[in-house]
């Protein structure tokens, strides 16, 4: 995979622009910036089609399509989510104003039904809006000590969320009781694992949370992306609890039904015991699977991580999703305060982990990755690429985007194109071949 030609700027906003969404079609681009607005975008033509206004002098700093209504979408500017209709054109009001956050609010999110509309903010608690009523249906609070930065309706469970905060915690929660089910705590994890010490001192703090795209394959519609401030980005089995109790229900079973059976079954009981042992075994190795090589410490419920030992973000990294190109949900695209913009293969790597570890051990970050550079100009001139051809290795692509990343997102169209918000006022286009 590589990219085709130089990106395309999409100009409009005159100030740095914070976040950015492609709809179900994969046509259309919402994007909000500090310069109070948000825009909206054809990808078919590369231009601005219409502005939203209405938010005063605050940032927009998350924005969302709705799931069922295709002509909906929802923007978030300090403490305010409004919904807008853009059926119309040109200049329109909002529809809706929901105002029940107390602290500025970092991300928006709607679930698939188009039901309910989740809200993460500074203050740590995520707000959960009933959209058939306009009122808050829930509180999440009690379990982030810190900034709430994401907040994803799990795509396969219709009452759970996942937040992520910059108290280093991945959260999931059953939203119909206000409750946590499981907290991944990722500076315990940091201390497991060693795939991310050789780059930076600083905690692995959660910037983004991401859930795959509505038709991924199976596997991949349990997982969660998180975004690190360590520079790493990781993948999580958002059901992992769930696994966890129905291994532990059958091997209960089986103990049980084996005792039943009396002193004739000792080997059977012998050989549940191995069974056991084996299937735990088995389960650590594939959470340890990506971990960053050597370690054999488990991490509860991580399925792969990849840091700078695998060539990855030198600096906080700022965004990591699921792209919508090729198998939905195949690949991660995360981007970084160093300016990158890095493409992985995570799946293949989490499961063949243990054959990439018989490579050279002398291997570097430096040969391990493959980059597409650029000279940093403000049209983007000059962009080359490349791409790994051995499916050992997780990072396929890195692009020298030069500019800070705030926000990235996918669209399926053509051969694939990532659409990147930076500090600067442009947006940038990169379609792949």
């Amino acid at each position: 995979m590589s990219v085709l030609r130089k990106p395309e700027l999409l100009s409009g906003h005159s100030s740095s622009v914070l976040c950015c969404e492609v709809n179900g079609t994969g046509q259309l681009l919402v994007s909000g910036s500090e310069d109070a607005t948000a825009r909206l975008w054809d990808l078919r033509t590369s231009e601005c089609c219409q502005t939203f206004e209405g938010f005063g002098d605050n940032d927009v700093t998350s924005v969302t399509f709705s799931r069922t209504h295709e002509h909906q979408l929802f923007a978030a500017a300090g403490t305010t989510v409004r919904g807008f209709d853009f059926r119309g054109g040109g200049a329109c009001d909002a529809f809706a104003s929901y105002e029940f956050n107390r602290d500025e609010i970092n991300q928006v999110a709607v679930n698939r039904k188009g039901t309910f509309l989740a809200a993460a903010d500074d203050s740590g608690e995520v707000k959960i809006v009933d959209l058939a009523t306009g009122s808050v249906f829930k509180t999440l609070r009690g379990v982030h000590t810190n900034i709430c930065s994401g907040v994803q309706f799990h795509p396969k469970k219709s009452w759970e969320v996942v937040t992520g905060g910059l108290d280093a915690k991945l959260v999931t929660w059953d939203f119909s009781k206000g409750r946590p089910l499981q907290v991944f705590d990722l500076n315990e994890n940091a201390r497991a694992g060693s795939e991310t010490s050789t780059q930076l001192f600083n905690p692995p703090l959660v910037h983004s949370v991401a859930t795959p795209p509505e038709d991924s394959f199976s596997d991949a519609g349990h997982m969660a992306a998180v975004s690190q401030g360590d520079g790493a980005v990781a993948v999580y089995d958002l059901d992992y609890r769930d696994r966890q109790q129905s291994g532990k229900s059958a091997s209960s079973r089986g103990a049980a039904s084996a005792k039943g059976g009396g002193r004739s079954h000792g080997k059977s009981q012998k050989n549940s015991r191995m069974g056991d042992r084996n299937s735990d075994e088995s389960g650590r190795k594939r959470e340890d699977a990506g971990n960053g090589g050597d370690e054999e410490t488990s991490v509860p419920g991580r399925r792969c991580c990849f840091g700078a030992v695998h060539g990855g973000h030198k600096s906080v990294a700022a965004y990591a999703g699921f792209a919508r190109f090729g198998d939905p949900g195949e690949f991660l695209i995360s981007g970084g305060n160093d300016g990158c913009v890095n493409l992985w293969r995570w799946q293949e790597t989490a499961e063949n982990r243990g054959e990439a570890e018989g490579e050279s051990e002398g291997e570097g970050p430096s040969q391990s990755r493959s980059c597409a550079s650029g000279d940093g100009s403000e049209d983007g001139r000059q962009v080359y690429s490349g791409a790994r051809k051995e499916t050992a290795k997780p990072l396929l692509l890195s692009l020298r985007h030069a500019k800070k990343v705030n926000w990235l997102t996918t669209s399926p169209q053509g051969n694939g194109k990532v659409i990147v918000a930076d500090t600067s006022r442009h947006l940038r286009m990169y379609n792949f071949q």
